[in-house]
């Protein structure tokens, strides 16, 4: 592929090579492409970055956001997962002057669930890079730890570098135009372009943005390891011995835990195997 042949040869020092990185082309939404799991979880791709972005419909009578399309590429941009999604409800808006889904595209959708399922197994563990990626969290109900997470419409790094105010909104595409001389999302999105230019963009700051995370990291543990000072008790009280069995009472009502009301997400799985192209999910291709 041109796009992992590039990104992998030059260094993304400069806007200038890295142009006509991302090979433009409209994608045939109806085709799903998927890089077997299993060589993506086991072998060398288990420990580097990706680059995720999603496309979404409106379902229900509201025309609430859900998921119609994800795409993950990887470090040097090569497409490892992208395919249509089957929301849980009936979609009412495709969207489609800005998603590019369309109602034959669904015919060869994955069921939500399993698309969830599989997103979570790609990206565990992993540096996920995305652009204003908590919506794309948000529509795959999925929650992904702080820590290995790279917003560029965050993050002030890629912003300053472009000559963006670093506390104001950026569209995606104003980064792609002023850092990769690339022109995107000038009418249907596409969801793997949207993520290999996320990704270049990354890699344009990521020195800089990883050794400002390393810091932090350091300050913060330098900070739990001092012992903090210790403070006289305003009153000295003296409490009443108990017996044994008074002692033996259930005082676990006296002390709630308020978090008990924010129980973790509770993901779906899949009963799918590791290798999600399937004949199941449709007829022949």
């Amino acid at each position: 592929m041109v796009v992992e042949r590039e990104l992998g040869r030059h260094s993304l020092k400069t806007s200038s090579k890295l142009k006509g990185l991302i090979k433009k082309k409209k994608k045939n939404c109806s085709k799903n492409i998927v890089t077997d799991l299993k060589s993506i979880i086991t072998l060398g791709w288990s420990h580097q970055p990706v680059a995720l972005d999603c496309e979404m419909v409106g379902v229900g009578e509201k025309k609430e956001s859900a998921l119609g399309r994800i795409s993950i590429v990887s470090y040097y941009g090569q497409v490892l997962y992208d395919v249509m999604c089957r929301p849980e409800e009936v979609i009412t808006d495709y969207r489609t002057p800005w998603s590019g889904i369309r109602p034959t595209d669904m015919v060869r959708a994955i069921p939500f669930e399993c698309v969830q399922d599989q997103v979570q197994r790609i990206i565990e563990g992993r540096i996920v890079v995305g652009h204003m990626v908590f919506n794309d969290f948000h529509v795959l109900k999925m929650q992904h730890p702080k820590d290995l997470i790279r917003d560029t419409g965050l993050a002030p790094y890629a912003k300053v570098k472009a000559g963006f105010h670093p506390r104001q909104p950026t569209a995606l595409r104003n980064l792609a135009e002023k850092l990769l001389g690339l022109r995107i999302q000038t009418g249907e999105h596409c969801s793997t372009e949207d993520a290999q230019a996320t990704m270049a963009i990354y890699r344009l700051v990521e020195e800089e943005w990883e050794a400002d995370l390393r810091v932090k990291t350091s300050k913060k543990k330098s900070k739990v390891l001092q012992p903090s000072p210790k403070k006289r008790p305003i009153f000295d009280l003296e409490l009443p011995s108990l017996s044994d069995d008074q002692c033996s009472s259930d005082f676990s009502a006296l002390n709630p835990n308020p978090l008990n009301c924010y129980p973790p997400l509770a993901l779906k799985s899949c009963s799918s195997s590791s290798l999600l192209l399937e004949d199941e999910y449709w007829d022949d291709c």
